[in-house]
């Protein structure tokens, strides 16, 4: 009977051990996940920013920081549903503050639980890699583009105390005169 007992006991205490390996194991691959996901969006986030400030007539330039912009605000949604996800289950909270220190129990709550929410956060950053791979010709072609004037109204309307329109009608006159 001892032997039975000992056994059972041997065996639960082996698979709870399995178990919360498994869990940390998950944790710090998410972690290393979200940490990746950051830089990227980082990275991307710089890119549309000056490409905001820029001119772009080309239409394929447009599609494409279109892309890049989607890609970003999706990967800010993911960032931000796993970072503020509640947990579901309070006993397992409450069991895992208990035997994991605070910071460890606060990344395995804060990460995605289910499948579904991993296989996302994948599809996430295997999109952003992929606009990250293909974004140093976007940035070559950005450099030729021409920045927007963002000065106040003031700066551009009076030229040489010329107003907007008036250089031209000012040049037809003087030629007329002359």
């Amino acid at each position: 009977m001892e032997v039975a007992l000992s056994a059972i006991a041997s065996d639960l205490i082996n698979r709870l051990t399995s178990f919360l390996m498994k869990k940390y194991m998950e944790s710090t691959s998410i972690d290393d996940k979200m940490k990746r996901l950051k830089e990227l969006l980082l990275r991307v986030h710089i890119v549309v920013e000056e490409a905001d400030g820029r001119c772009i007539t080309n239409p394929m330039m447009l599609m494409q920081l279109k892309m890049l912009a989607e890609s970003m605000y999706r990967g800010y949604y993911m960032l931000d549903t796993i970072k503020y996800k509640s947990p579901k289950d309070e006993e397992v909270r409450k069991f895992c503050t208990m035997s994991v220190s605070l910071k460890r129990s606060r990344t395995i709550f804060d990460t995605p639980r289910s499948p579904a929410d991993d296989n996302e956060l994948e599809i996430v950053l295997n999109n952003l890699e992929a606009a990250i791979s293909n974004i140093n010709e976007f940035v070559v072609l950005l450099v030729g583009c021409e920045r927007v004037c963002r000065r106040p109204y003031d700066a551009y309307l009076y030229t040489d105390n010329f107003m907007f329109g008036r250089h031209a009608e000012k040049q037809q006159i003087i030629n007329i005169l002359l």
